[in-house]
């Protein structure tokens, strides 16, 4: 006679900002970002509603009170070799506050079943990340992968942007000193590039991709960023970037960097970032106005960003450029800030960028200001520090007087001109419509940096 053995293990929770999973192993989970849809996913019953909104975010809701699952249709793992280590992680939010659930994995081998999970409690609509760490018990076991929402109202719902699974490779961490392996870290590439960032508002990233191609020709710089943890790098987005040069952002606060939890997710992402690919990466990019409103210490900041830099050159990869973003108003005298507060210091942070704005909290500014009213207290700060810079968004909106385009076609040529007089690595253009309409539609202004793009 057969017995059946049901052990529970509880995670505590890992909750951060929006994620989406990034390691050096395989990813298992089919459809981890729901870009296909609800493809290898279901749920438990016919009291469940699972669906896909736009900007690929699935979520579910029920019609009557109860459980909501979100289960991989085919078991995640079908013959697990023997014991083993995984990390599981979604990043999940609601926009119906108070929702409770867990991240969970059964290990099923015959009539026994292990369950591993990680619960969780969404009071407010911010998106978190809930990571869970399983190892296996039985061979050949199958491994079956839910996000659950407990007693759900159905005017409640729980929303996911991405699930995974991964095997949890061995890494050491770094030397209390921050040692440096040799010859681990080089000088990014000399010279100017031109590039945009890429918005996803009403669309996907490959859609996003194509259209600023068509826009600009193909572009060589590319600025992505992330609300939470980056992306995978062989998840389906990273693998529409992996040509270009990739600008690259993701916040999560200092207090998760420092407490160590996201040690392992660091290190595996570091060591899977392709090395054939320039990337600047940036932990937090445009902290002033968070620690203006004490969100986190300036302090708490640069020690993140040390405690992420140490990571980083555990995967000894000269193509890994650590880069600090901050507003150009923090550069201007009048700000009353000191660039030096957000920076960790040459020693972690390679590289200094900037998001320069014409006009970006006045739209019915009527001037174009000059290039070097714009970058002149970046430059002459940056020359003093003597590390490399570059632009990580430009923008200014066509103002009223340029009714043709003509002035913002020259005022794009001067800045242009300035910054790499100045010897800037990039500047990558803000083509969106967030905070105000940036975008060079126009055809004299869209010409000057389709010319600029293809230099």
């Amino acid at each position: 006679m057969s017995i059946m053995l049901v052990a529970l293990v509880v995670s505590f929770p890992m909750l951060a900002t929006p994620y989406a999973s990034a390691a050096s192993s395989a990813e298992y989970v089919v459809n981890p970002e729901f870009a296909e849809g609800t493809l290898g996913w279901r749920t438990n019953s016919p009291n469940e509603n699972l669906s896909v909104l736009d900007g690929n975010i699935a979520q579910l809701s029920t019609h009557e009170r109860g459980h909501a699952v979100l289960n991989d249709q085919r078991n995640t793992i079908v013959d697990v070799s023997g014991r083993a280590h995984y990390t599981v992680a979604a990043r999940l939010r609601t926009t119906t506050p108070n929702v409770a659930g867990a991240v969970r994995v059964r290990e099923v081998a015959g009539r026994e079943v292990r369950v591993s999970q990680t619960p969780f409690t969404l009071r407010d609509t911010a998106w978190r990340t809930v990571t869970l760490k399983v190892t296996t018990e039985f061979a050949g076991s199958h491994l079956d992968l839910n996000v659950v929402a407990w007693n759900l109202d159905p005017e409640k719902n729980l929303q996911i942007d991405s699930v995974s699974l991964r095997e949890s490779p061995a890494a050491s961490l770094p030397n209390d000193d921050g040692s440096v392996a040799v010859n681990c870290t080089h000088p990014p590439p000399t010279g100017t590039i031109y590039g945009s960032s890429i918005s996803t508002r009403g669309q996907t990233l490959e859609q996003a991709l194509q259209r600023t191609d068509e826009t600009f020709g193909p572009v060589e710089v590319i600025r992505h960023f992330r609300p939470g943890l980056p992306l995978s790098w062989d998840s389906y987005n990273m693998k529409l970037m992996v040509d270009r040069t990739l600008i690259t952002s993701f916040k999560v606060h200092p207090s998760e960097i420092l407490s160590g939890q996201l040690d392992s997710f660091f290190l595996d992402w570091f060591a899977a970032a392709p090395t054939n690919q320039t990337i600047y990466w940036s932990y937090f990019h445009e902290p002033e106005d968070n620690i203006s409103r004490g969100e986190f210490t300036s302090s708490d900041y640069r020690a993140a960003w040390a405690h992420l830099a140490r990571l980083e050159r555990q995967a000894c990869k000269s193509n890994l450029h650590a880069t600090l973003i901050l507003t150009e108003w923090t550069m201007r005298p009048t700000s009353n800030r000191d660039y030096r507060i957000y920076d960790a210091g040459p020693d972690n942070v390679k590289v200094l960028a900037f998001d320069p704005y014409n006009g970006a909290s006045d739209p019915t500014r009527d001037y174009y200001k000059s290039a070097e009213d714009l970058l002149g207290n970046i430059v002459r700060q940056v020359e003093a520090d003597g590390r490399p810079w570059g632009i990580a968004e430009l923008g200014s909106h066509q103002i009223p007087s340029d009714s043709d385009g003509s002035g913002r076609a020259k005022w794009l040529s001067s800045v242009a001109d300035y910054a790499e007089k100045h010897e800037a690595l990039f500047l990558a253009y803000y083509h969106s419509v967030d905070g105000s309409d940036f975008r060079l539609l126009e055809p004299k202004a869209n010409a000057v940096w389709r010319d600029l793009v293809a230099k």
